[in-house]
């Protein structure tokens, strides 16, 4: 970011009147106005020498009272007091090589005027001098740094208030107009983010995207709060989920023992196999469902034996209930099992 100013310095006339060939205008190193502005730094005159003069064929105009800047853009004349035709760095600063016209050489020699003003561009956030853009015949040394208007290009912003605003920003004093703005549009699109954000939580809260901040944490307080009439008390739930759970028991085990006991009565099941049947059916009734749905029928309904206790076994043929499982198991004929019990019991 740069910005125009001036700075008023004596010229040294001759004791005839005669203005001078050369004139100083800017000082050498760090300097500021007499009302406190600034400081300025003329840190490198070959690069301010080179920038000045590059657009300047003619030369760099001095006018009288910055006519340039404030008398032409209303209209009224800005004739040139002289002309600045080459630019010299030296020890004390910047100089340059001026040719009068004839009305500046006679304004200075009847002391009409006995100050130059140059005007020139400068980094707002080093202050490092940029460019000479010309200078003006002035008669109030006392404002040394004076804002100009010509060639309007906006309202730049002063070193003084570049610098709150660095401090400001909680920013390293080195920093340039770039930070500065970069900073403040980080700024710019936090407070976008935290406005999209209260929006967000005020529509889920049901309340306006434009609620006021108070009314949006009352709502989510009230929100946050447990309702103790639609709640129950943790040992209660905890009661209930032990019921529950009892009661799903009992309707499983009530009907695991119908299937099995409807297996057995259709003659897929043995009665040995009934603790099977039932602990198959506990764990997988999908899986109990195919296997009676593809068992053969290894019991024919109403058939009965005596077993060794005295009870009474469900037989086909001369096989045992036991036996009839044990086919149904390997996949076995009854009858080709029986014929091959007959045949080893006719050997034996």
């Amino acid at each position: 970011m740069k910005r125009q100013a001036c700075h008023a310095i004596a010229i040294a006339a001759a004791a005839d009147g005669t203005p001078p060939a050369v004139v100083h205008l800017l000082p050498a190193g760090v300097f500021g106005g007499r009302d406190g502005r600034g400081p300025w730094t003329l840190s490198d005159p070959a690069g301010v020498i080179a920038a000045s003069m590059a657009d300047a064929p003619a030369g760099l105009p001095i006018d009288f009272d910055h006519a340039i800047d404030y008398a032409a853009p209303a209209g009224r004349p800005a004739p040139a007091a002289g002309w600045i035709t080459k630019l010299e760095a030296r020890e004390t600063g910047l100089w340059g090589a001026v040719e009068w016209t004839e009305r500046g050489a006679a304004a200075i020699k009847a002391k009409e005027y006995r100050f130059l003003s140059p005007v020139f561009d400068y980094a707002v956030e080093s202050g490092a001098v940029l460019r000479l853009h010309r200078a003006g015949l002035t008669n109030n040394p006392n404002l040394r740094l004076t804002a100009l208007a010509a060639q309007e290009r906006g309202d730049p912003m002063d070193r003084e208030t570049f610098l709150r605003l660095v401090a400001l920003f909680g920013l390293p004093a080195t920093a340039d107009a770039a930070a500065v703005v970069a900073h403040a549009q980080t700024l710019v699109e936090r407070d976008k983010a935290a406005t999209a954000t209260l929006a967000a939580l005020a529509t889920a809260a049901s309340l306006p995207a434009t609620a006021p901040a108070a009314e949006l944490v009352t709502a989510i307080q009230a929100k946050a709060t447990p309702d103790p009439a639609k709640f129950v008390p943790i040992a209660q739930h905890q009661a209930v989920a032990t019921q529950l759970a009892e009661l799903q028991k009992t309707v499983t085990e009530e009907k695991a023992t119908a299937a099995v006991e409807k297996a057995i009565q259709a003659g897929k099941l043995v009665p040995a196999m009934k603790e099977w049947g039932l602990e198959l059916y506990r764990k997988d009734p999908k899986a109990f469902d195919a296997y009676v749905e593809k068992a053969p029928v290894v019991v024919q309904a109403g058939a009965q034996h005596s077993d060794k206790g005295g009870g009474t076994t469900t037989t086909t043929g001369t096989l045992t209930a036991e036996e009839q499982a044990v086919c149904a198991q390997l996949g076995l004929k009854p009858e080709a099992f029986a014929k091959a019990k007959a045949e080893q019991k006719e050997a034996a």
